[in-house]
């Protein structure tokens, strides 16, 4: 059984746990990257927890698009982002604490402050790619300066991990925007324990007896899992929830 200490998301990248371990991300760090979830055994599971000193570390799935130097002004208020993003994108988030962007289905739609279009919208869905991704957004001054901050959430990388069976995470808060694990959402002090299979509690659902049975945390857990099925049967057919 060994400890893993994380303090650089590049060291996410080669690594190998096995049930019994423990994974310590620094306390005072944000990582934008995935967080890599192993399955431990219900005699040994795997702890990932913090280290350190200061605020619990985040993990973050969006990306920064802050800096005016991303940004060109192609017509009049209406700006492209030349920095790359990872896939389609479901939102932007402005001020860290306002939402405010809207999503424009077409170009020529954009007219308030604001607004978004992403030429790959709904490539995700279609299982399509346009050759160059083009995203805009309307704004009358360059959006780097603008805004104080800005988060471009993608679509594609907003589940930054997969439960896993026999794992506990405590200290780790989901990030401000997109950082959640898929079948839980991760919060400051909760610790979650998973001794059976992501869909471990819905596939033990009979019927309302069972239901009543289950606490607060499990319900939640439940709500996540039905969610997933749900999620994972309409990609195969298409169409929308």
């Amino acid at each position: 059984m060994a400890t893993h200490f994380i303090d650089d998301v590049h060291k996410l990248n080669n690594l190998i746990i096995a049930p019994g371990d423990t994974v310590l991300f620094k306390r005072g760090c944000t990582f934008r990257s995935s967080m890599p979830i192993f399955a431990g055994t219900e005699e040994l599971p795997i702890t990932y927890s913090a280290f350190g000193e200061g605020a619990n570390p985040v993990f973050m799935a969006s990306t920064d698009v802050s800096n005016a130097k991303y940004w060109e002004e192609i017509s009049h208020n209406i700006w492209i982002c030349n920095m790359e993003i990872p896939g389609e994108v479901g939102n932007f988030v402005y001020n860290s604490d306002e939402c405010s962007a809207t999503l424009r289905w077409e170009e020529n739609e954009l007219s308030t402050q604001g607004d978004f279009w992403d030429s790959r919208f709904g490539s995700c869905e279609k299982k399509t790619h346009s050759a160059k991704q083009r995203v805009l957004v309307y704004s009358s001054q360059n959006p780097g300066n603008y805004y104080n901050h800005i988060e471009c959430v993608s679509y594609n990388t907003r589940i930054i991990g997969r439960t896993q069976s026999n794992i506990i995470i405590e200290n780790i808060p989901k990030g401000e925007y997109t950082s959640i694990i898929e079948g839980v959402e991760l919060c400051a002090d909760a610790i979650y324990s998973y001794r059976n299979s992501v869909m471990g509690i819905l596939e033990n659902i009979k019927g309302h007896e069972d239901l009543i049975k289950l606490n607060d945390e499990q319900r939640e857990i439940l709500c996540a899992e039905i969610r997933e099925f749900l999620v994972s049967s309409v990609s195969k057919t298409g169409g929308h929830l």
